[in-house]
């Protein structure tokens, strides 16, 4: 729920009937469930900002955010998988799994037998998983490049954009001319001329206040030897033409030379490329922008459905442009033949890293039944019971102490932190467009 007396934002709409939020004032901070939470002024409205987790803060806090974030998109996603995802169990049981820390760390706790919609775009627990993969692989493969003597670059991509223009328009532009610039024999000409072997593509969308949508372009290039800032700087040039030719064609605006085309070097330590890593791995740069978060003035799509599920209006509306522009499309693109080149192997798909448990030599604790499930996601303590099960002295305990939340939830008086803001009647569902599978259908 919003803080006391904290009013939710609307969207107002243009000539042209298209919902805007307009810039910002200066930020100020509420306390919302108990910790302490941006606010952005909206024409005299306010909208939440999903309060900061910092890297130090540990994996299981960055995951009961995700797990927060999961629950807003059961109730604001217009997408059946995504809405289901993690609150379903697929056999109608879960089982509950205790693992051991690594390195001689804290015990871990996994859940499996649970619907995944594996979506990288519209779920935050599935994008974690997703992309975390492709960022192993982009760092082994990108080391492995260095030892081999080549070299990298940064190329960033962007479009001009303003308040009135559609994710959809922006986004179909964007990667439509990319392809096109990639496509042809000019494209392997230049190739060939700047020693360019191989490309990592990934696209990261946020939403600005000012101006609307905003998808952009990271590329990883990937040279066959070290180039010269002569040679980058030429490179650059010839991309950009390429690029705001075929962006006009589209139909958009052309990019302006400063910001449409950016070709970056990274050191021989992949350290930088115009701005220090901050000790992040190339790949956490390319592929986990999930971890990222926006400036004061722009959001990221998990920050928009953080809001939404908050009961945000104007997070709502563009949370649901969102996902209606991005599913089905893909996040990241490799060149054909690099994965080769670094020795990494064929390229998983989304699905499959989703599928994957994480439970080798992992202890079982214990089944729960879909009736006790139910009870859990109830009271949103899906994720206190993976705390609990972590926390617990050894395996007896653990079970014991799964025991005993699952008779509190059962027994609708719980000993635990609740959130029931996931919770949906059969009505409520339907108004959403999104139904229960088939055995849960007329409950409650």
């Amino acid at each position: 729920m919003l803080a006391a007396g904290l009013p939710m934002s609307t969207l107002t709409p243009n000539r042209a009937g298209t919902l805007l939020l307009v810039p910002p004032s200066p930020v100020r901070s509420v306390e919302l469930d108990g910790r302490a939470c941006e606010v952005v002024a909206v024409q005299g409205l306010e909208l939440v900002r999903q309060p900061r987790i910092t890297r130090s803060a540990g994996s299981a806090a960055r995951r009961g955010q995700r797990m927060a974030g999961r629950r807003a998109a059961w109730r604001v996603s217009t997408i059946r998988a995504v809405a289901s995802c993690g609150r379903y169990a697929r056999q109608g049981v879960v089982e509950v799994h205790r693992l051991p820390g690594e390195d001689g760390g804290s015990a871990r706790a996994a859940l499996t037998g649970l619907m995944t919609c594996s979506s990288v775009w519209a779920c935050p627990v599935c994008a974690a998983h997703i992309m975390q993969a492709r960022a192993e692989d982009i760092t082994t493969g990108a080391g492995r490049h260095r030892e081999s003597a080549g070299a990298l670059g940064m190329l960033t991509l962007t479009l001009r954009h303003k308040r009135t223009d559609t994710l959809a328009q922006l986004l179909g532009g964007l990667l439509d001319s990319w392809r096109r610039v990639i496509n042809g024999e000019p494209w392997k000409r230049a190739c060939a001329k700047f020693g360019v072997v191989g490309f990592v593509r990934s696209t990261e969308i946020t939403y600005g206040a000012a101006n609307g949508w905003h998808p952009h372009l990271h590329v990883l290039m990937v040279y066959g030897q070290p180039i010269s800032d002569e040679q980058r700087e030429e490179f650059e040039f010839w991309i950009y033409e390429r690029w705001a030719g075929f962006v006009e064609k589209y139909g958009l605006g052309i990019p302006t030379r400063k910001r449409g085309a950016l070709l970056q070097a990274i050191d021989a330590d992949g350290a930088d490329y115009g701005f220090k890593l901050q000790e992040r791995t190339l790949g956490w740069e390319m592929a986990r922008g999930d971890l990222k978060r926006g400036r004061a003035d722009r959001y990221l799509p998990f920050e928009l459905l953080w809001a939404a599920g908050n009961g945000e209006v104007a997070a709502v509306e563009l949370w649901h442009e969102y996902e209606q522009a991005t599913q089905g499309r893909r996040a990241s693109h490799w060149s054909k033949g690099l994965r080769e080149l670094w020795r990494l192997g064929d390229e998983r798909a989304d699905e499959e890293i989703t599928a994957d448990d994480h439970t080798t030599g992992a202890t079982l604790v214990g089944l729960v039944e879909e009736e006790d499930w139910a009870a859990v996601i109830a009271h949103g303590a899906d994720g206190y019971l993976l705390e609990l099960i972590e926390t617990a002295r050894d395996l007896d305990h653990a079970a014991e102490l799964l025991d005993g939340l699952l008779h509190d939830a059962r027994s609708n008086q719980p000993d635990f932190p609740t959130d029931t803001r996931g919770r949906h009647t059969r009505n409520q569902m339907c108004r959403s467009g999104v139904s229960r599978p088939g055995y849960l259908k007329g409950t409650g």
